[in-house]
């Protein structure tokens, strides 16, 4: 990896940026407010059903990032394992548990945690945009290892947190009595968005 072109460094530098929990946080926190709040001003049964799926998905997946990215975070200043910016001076197995400090921080990855979980949410309730999601994730998984932040064990363990956790959380809320019975209802939903906003574009000067 330090061989590589600084340009593709520098594409994979960007890239990392999109494993941050915030990028996915900020937004799925917003839009299960927004659809929320809208859904009790709309009166069509099948729109409230739709908004209220599109919250629950939102609510699901902000809960899954959060926890899997909580659980990583403490994992990873437990364990201690040095970065690979120390490889030359500690190697690859060098352990300090307990240390927290970002230098022995490497295991497991954070951003890949947050990404994976993120997929495993999205191909959960939206399959077919299934191999979409899982792509990004292990692109941002890649770029861990290209910027020298993480050895592809860490981002293997991250993986496999982000989908276990989330599969984890997801079941339990399901035992909950949350389930999402009608899937349809997003995308009917959101085609009837396009639509009506469509038609307030073109009613705009």
């Amino acid at each position: 990896m330090r061989g590589l072109d600084d340009s593709v460094k520098s594409f994979f530098a960007t890239l990392t940026d999109l494993g941050l929990s915030s990028i996915i946080l900020i937004p799925t926190a917003l839009l299960a407010f927004v659809c929320l709040w809208y859904r009790r001003r709309v009166f069509s049964q099948r729109l409230r059903e739709g908004l209220a799926d599109i919250s629950l998905i939102n609510i699901v997946m902000f809960v899954a990032v959060a926890l899997t990215g909580i659980f990583a975070a403490l994992s990873k200043q437990i364990i201690g394992r040095a970065r690979p910016k120390l490889f030359d001076t500690l190697g690859a197995t060098d352990i300090d548990p307990l240390a927290f400090a970002h230098a022995q921080a490497s295991f497991p990855s954070g951003h890949t945690t947050t990404t994976f979980a993120f997929a495993f949410i999205i191909s959960l309730y939206m399959p077919n945009l299934r191999i979409w999601a899982f792509s990004f994730a292990a692109w941002v998984g890649l770029s861990r290892v290209v910027t020298g932040a993480h050895y592809l064990s860490d981002v293997i363990a991250g993986a496999l947190v982000g989908v276990v956790g989330a599969l984890l959380i997801v079941n339990y809320i399901r035992s909950l009595g949350f389930k999402i019975e009608k899937t349809h209802n997003v995308s009917a939903t959101v085609r009837y968005g396009a639509t009506r906003l469509k038609r307030k574009i073109k009613k705009c000067p």
